[in-house]
């Protein structure tokens, strides 16, 4: 399964004990933001920073309440 991020939804990141928020930053192509590491729209870690944690699961904005597992 492919993912897609979005702004504002949240992650679990491996070796992170909680959810993290992704914040789209207003560049194009479009770039995603969480915590200090930067993704493409679709999860992978951008070259500038390969040590970026793996995206384990991206949770739906809190309205919707739904979960994807990667």
């Amino acid at each position: 399964m492919r993912i897609k991020l979005v702004d504002c939804c949240w992650v679990e990141l491996d070796g992170f004990a909680r959810a993290e928020l992704v914040i789209q930053k207003r560049l194009k192509p479009r770039v995603f933001s969480i915590c200090s590491y930067l993704y493409d729209e679709y999860g992978s870690a951008l070259p500038s920073n390969p040590e970026a944690p793996r995206i384990l699961t991206v949770m739906a904005p809190i309205s919707q309440g739904l979960r994807r597992t990667v």
